[in-house]
Parts: structure tokens; sequence; C-alpha cells
């Protein structure tokens, strides 16, 4: 009995005092998980053939350095790391570019501002045909039809980031889209419906960073004004 009183209480919480709860047990598990150190989310290493490379890519009073900044919109950090630099920035496909042009640049040997320039815009232009490329694929592997071409080019950019530090977007929406079809299967709903849900679930994360708010209403505005453009 007298457990029965104690127990009691926990059995009258309220809808909103459980979900409270809920919310308050999930935050605490991801700042745990936040917590961990994982730069592979931010920074992408670039190695070098030789240590002098680095003052050629700073260039005279930092103007290549500051060339390079300007047109990829990403931070270029040059530490005492032997034949190492590092690209910061939080949007992985603006990382990609400065690493494809950085590369490039290395390789050919002619760092200055104008040839800067000219290789950045031909790594965007090489980024920009792989993340079409790969949007293309997913829809082809999924078999949907329909989508508007700005929304598979932005499906195609996740291709450059991570989920759960070792997966992915794109492998991740690609499985969580044939699940969703699949539990739509057993439960009597639509399974293209749901398919094409769990494909379009995470595309706002892809969207530049300047939009504000969740990522879920992001993708939705985005694909709502692609949609109307289609049925225009």
């Amino acid at each position: 009995m007298n457990f029965a009183r104690c127990a009691a209480p926990r059995w009258k919480k309220s809808e909103q005092e459980l979900q409270t709860e809920a919310r308050r047990i999930l935050i605490a598990s991801m700042q745990r998980i936040a917590s961990k150190p994982n730069n592979d989310l931010t920074a992408t290493l670039v190695p070098l053939p030789t240590e002098e490379m680095k003052g050629r890519i700073i260039g005279r009073e930092g103007r290549n350095i500051k060339a390079f900044e300007a047109a990829t919109g990403v931070t270029l950090l040059i530490d005492e790391s032997p034949q190492l630099v590092l690209l910061s920035s939080f949007d992985p496909v603006r990382r990609e570019i400065a690493r494809t042009a950085l590369d490039a640049l290395v390789k050919d040997g002619r760092i200055h501002p104008s040839s800067i320039e000219e290789f950045v815009q031909r790594a965007r232009d090489e980024i920009d045909l792989v993340t079409t490329q790969a949007g293309e694929d997913a829809v082809t592997k999924l078999n949907i039809n329909g989508l508007h071409p700005e929304i598979i080019k932005l499906l195609g950019k996740l291709k450059y980031r991570f989920f759960l530090q070792s997966e992915t977007c794109s492998t991740t929406r690609w499985r969580r889209a044939f699940l969703a079809s699949l539990i739509a299967s057993e439960i009597g709903l639509d399974p293209n419906l749901a398919k094409r849900a769990g494909l379009l679930h995470d595309i706002g994360k892809a969207v530049p960073g300047e939009h504000e708010g969740s990522h879920a209403l992001i993708g939705a505005e985005f694909i709502k004004r692609f949609w109307r453009k289609r049925r225009s």
C-alpha cells in the first residue's frame, strides 16, 4: 500500500507534464552528444606538397588569402601544422568548393587574386555538376518522378552534409525514404507518398545558411515555391 501511494502521483501526471519531461530528457541526451568535439562537421584539412606553399597561399601582404576567402566564403587557417592548412565553414558545400579550388591552385602553381577567382569558379561549376548528379541518382534509385530540377539539385547538396559522424545525409535519406515506403505499405498507406516525404525530409538542411528558422519549415517553403512553379 505504501508503494502504491508513492507511485500513484507518477501515473497522474498530465499530458503536458509528460511532454515537458520527454523534452528535457531529449535535450539532455542531445547535449551530451553535442558536447563531443567533431571538427569534421565544420573544418576540412588540405595537405600541401611543401611548407613553402603556405607563403604563396598567403601572398604579399596577405592579398592571396584575402582573395581566396572572399571568393569562397570560407576561412582559410594557416598554423604550425606541417604541410597542412585548414578550411573552416559551417557550410559543407562551400568547404568542398574551397578544397577543390585550393587543390587545383596548388597543383597549378599560379596563385594570385585573378587565378584564385578563376579556379574557385571552376570548382563551383564542378561541384554544381556533382550535386545535380547526386540528386538525380537519388530520385532515380527511388523511382520518384515530377520533382523540380532545383529541388533535385538541392537534394544533391546533402551529399556533403554529415549525419551521426559516419554517414552522409544523402545515404541516410535514401534509407529513410525506402523505410518509410515499407512502413506505409504495412499499415495501408500510400508507399509512394511516404517515400517522397522521407526523401525530402531533410532538404531544408541544404538551403543556404542565411535563411532563418528550423530546417523543416525552410525545406517546406522551398519545396512549395518550386512546386508552384512546376504547376504554373
